[in-house]
């Protein structure tokens, strides 16, 4: 048997960031109880999961509010999502998945995370992902 045709995929490690503990106690004040800087924010989050600019917008301005929840050993963007979404069992036990902090909302990827890969910045979009500029 020849393995001279095998293709072994090449896996990465991509930084999987999520919003801060911090962040979802003022989400979960809204809307009474907020300033005025958290309420734009907290509308920016709310705006940001029918809108993929104000996710990208709370991002670049406010991320702050992010940090790094785990890194994750994968080939692709698309495997990334897989194993870090709770299908069977808790996301976080995976073998390929590292937890990195415990101050992150560890739900299941959705639209408004982060995926930083190789200097590329992505976001969760409705359909997909989409690379942010700086």
């Amino acid at each position: 048997m020849s393995y001279s045709n095998l293709v072994i995929p090449t896996t990465k490690t991509f930084e999987v960031y999520r919003h801060t503990n911090e962040f979802m106690d003022i989400y979960s004040k809204y809307p009474s109880g907020l300033t005025e800087a958290e309420e734009k924010i907290v509308n920016l989050k709310r705006l940001g999961s029918i809108s993929i600019d104000a996710a990208i917008e709370l991002w670049r301005e406010h991320n702050q509010y992010f940090e790094i929840a785990a890194k994750v050993i994968a080939t692709d963007i698309d495997e990334v999502f897989t194993l870090t979404n709770s299908i069977n069992h808790f996301w976080g036990d995976n073998e390929q998945v590292e937890l990195i902090s415990e101050n992150t909302f560890n739900s299941s990827t959705s639209i408004g995370d982060v995926i930083i890969v190789e200097g590329r910045t992505l976001i969760c979009a409705c359909a997909g992902w989409q690379d942010i500029t700086f």
